[in-house]
């Protein structure tokens, strides 16, 4: 036999959604997970261990973040601005 809750009482599944017992409904679940979200086709998402938080890595290598957006990804042959200050 499962665990028995209370009316009211909530708590979070091994695969993170976080549930509640309401009267008269039952039972009721959200996923509870954080999530990215449109990220780059050479990205995946994959669970952090011991978590319910997802992150974007990069397909080739997991070990690698996914960053993506303005000013985080430029070409090699691009160097970045640099800034010029006068005195």
């Amino acid at each position: 036999m499962g665990q028995v809750y209370g009316i009211g009482e909530s708590w979070i599944t091994s695969d993170c959604y976080q549930c509640v017992c309401m009267e008269p409904f039952g039972v009721g679940c959200c996923d509870q997970g954080a999530k990215p979200v449109d990220y780059p086709d050479w990205c995946e998402l994959i669970r952090k261990p011991g978590s319910c938080t997802s992150v974007a890595v990069m397909r080739a290598n997991h070990k690698l973040p996914c960053l993506w957006g303005r000013d985080s990804l430029r070409p090699a042959a691009v160097p970045a601005p640099k800034s010029t200050y006068y005195i």
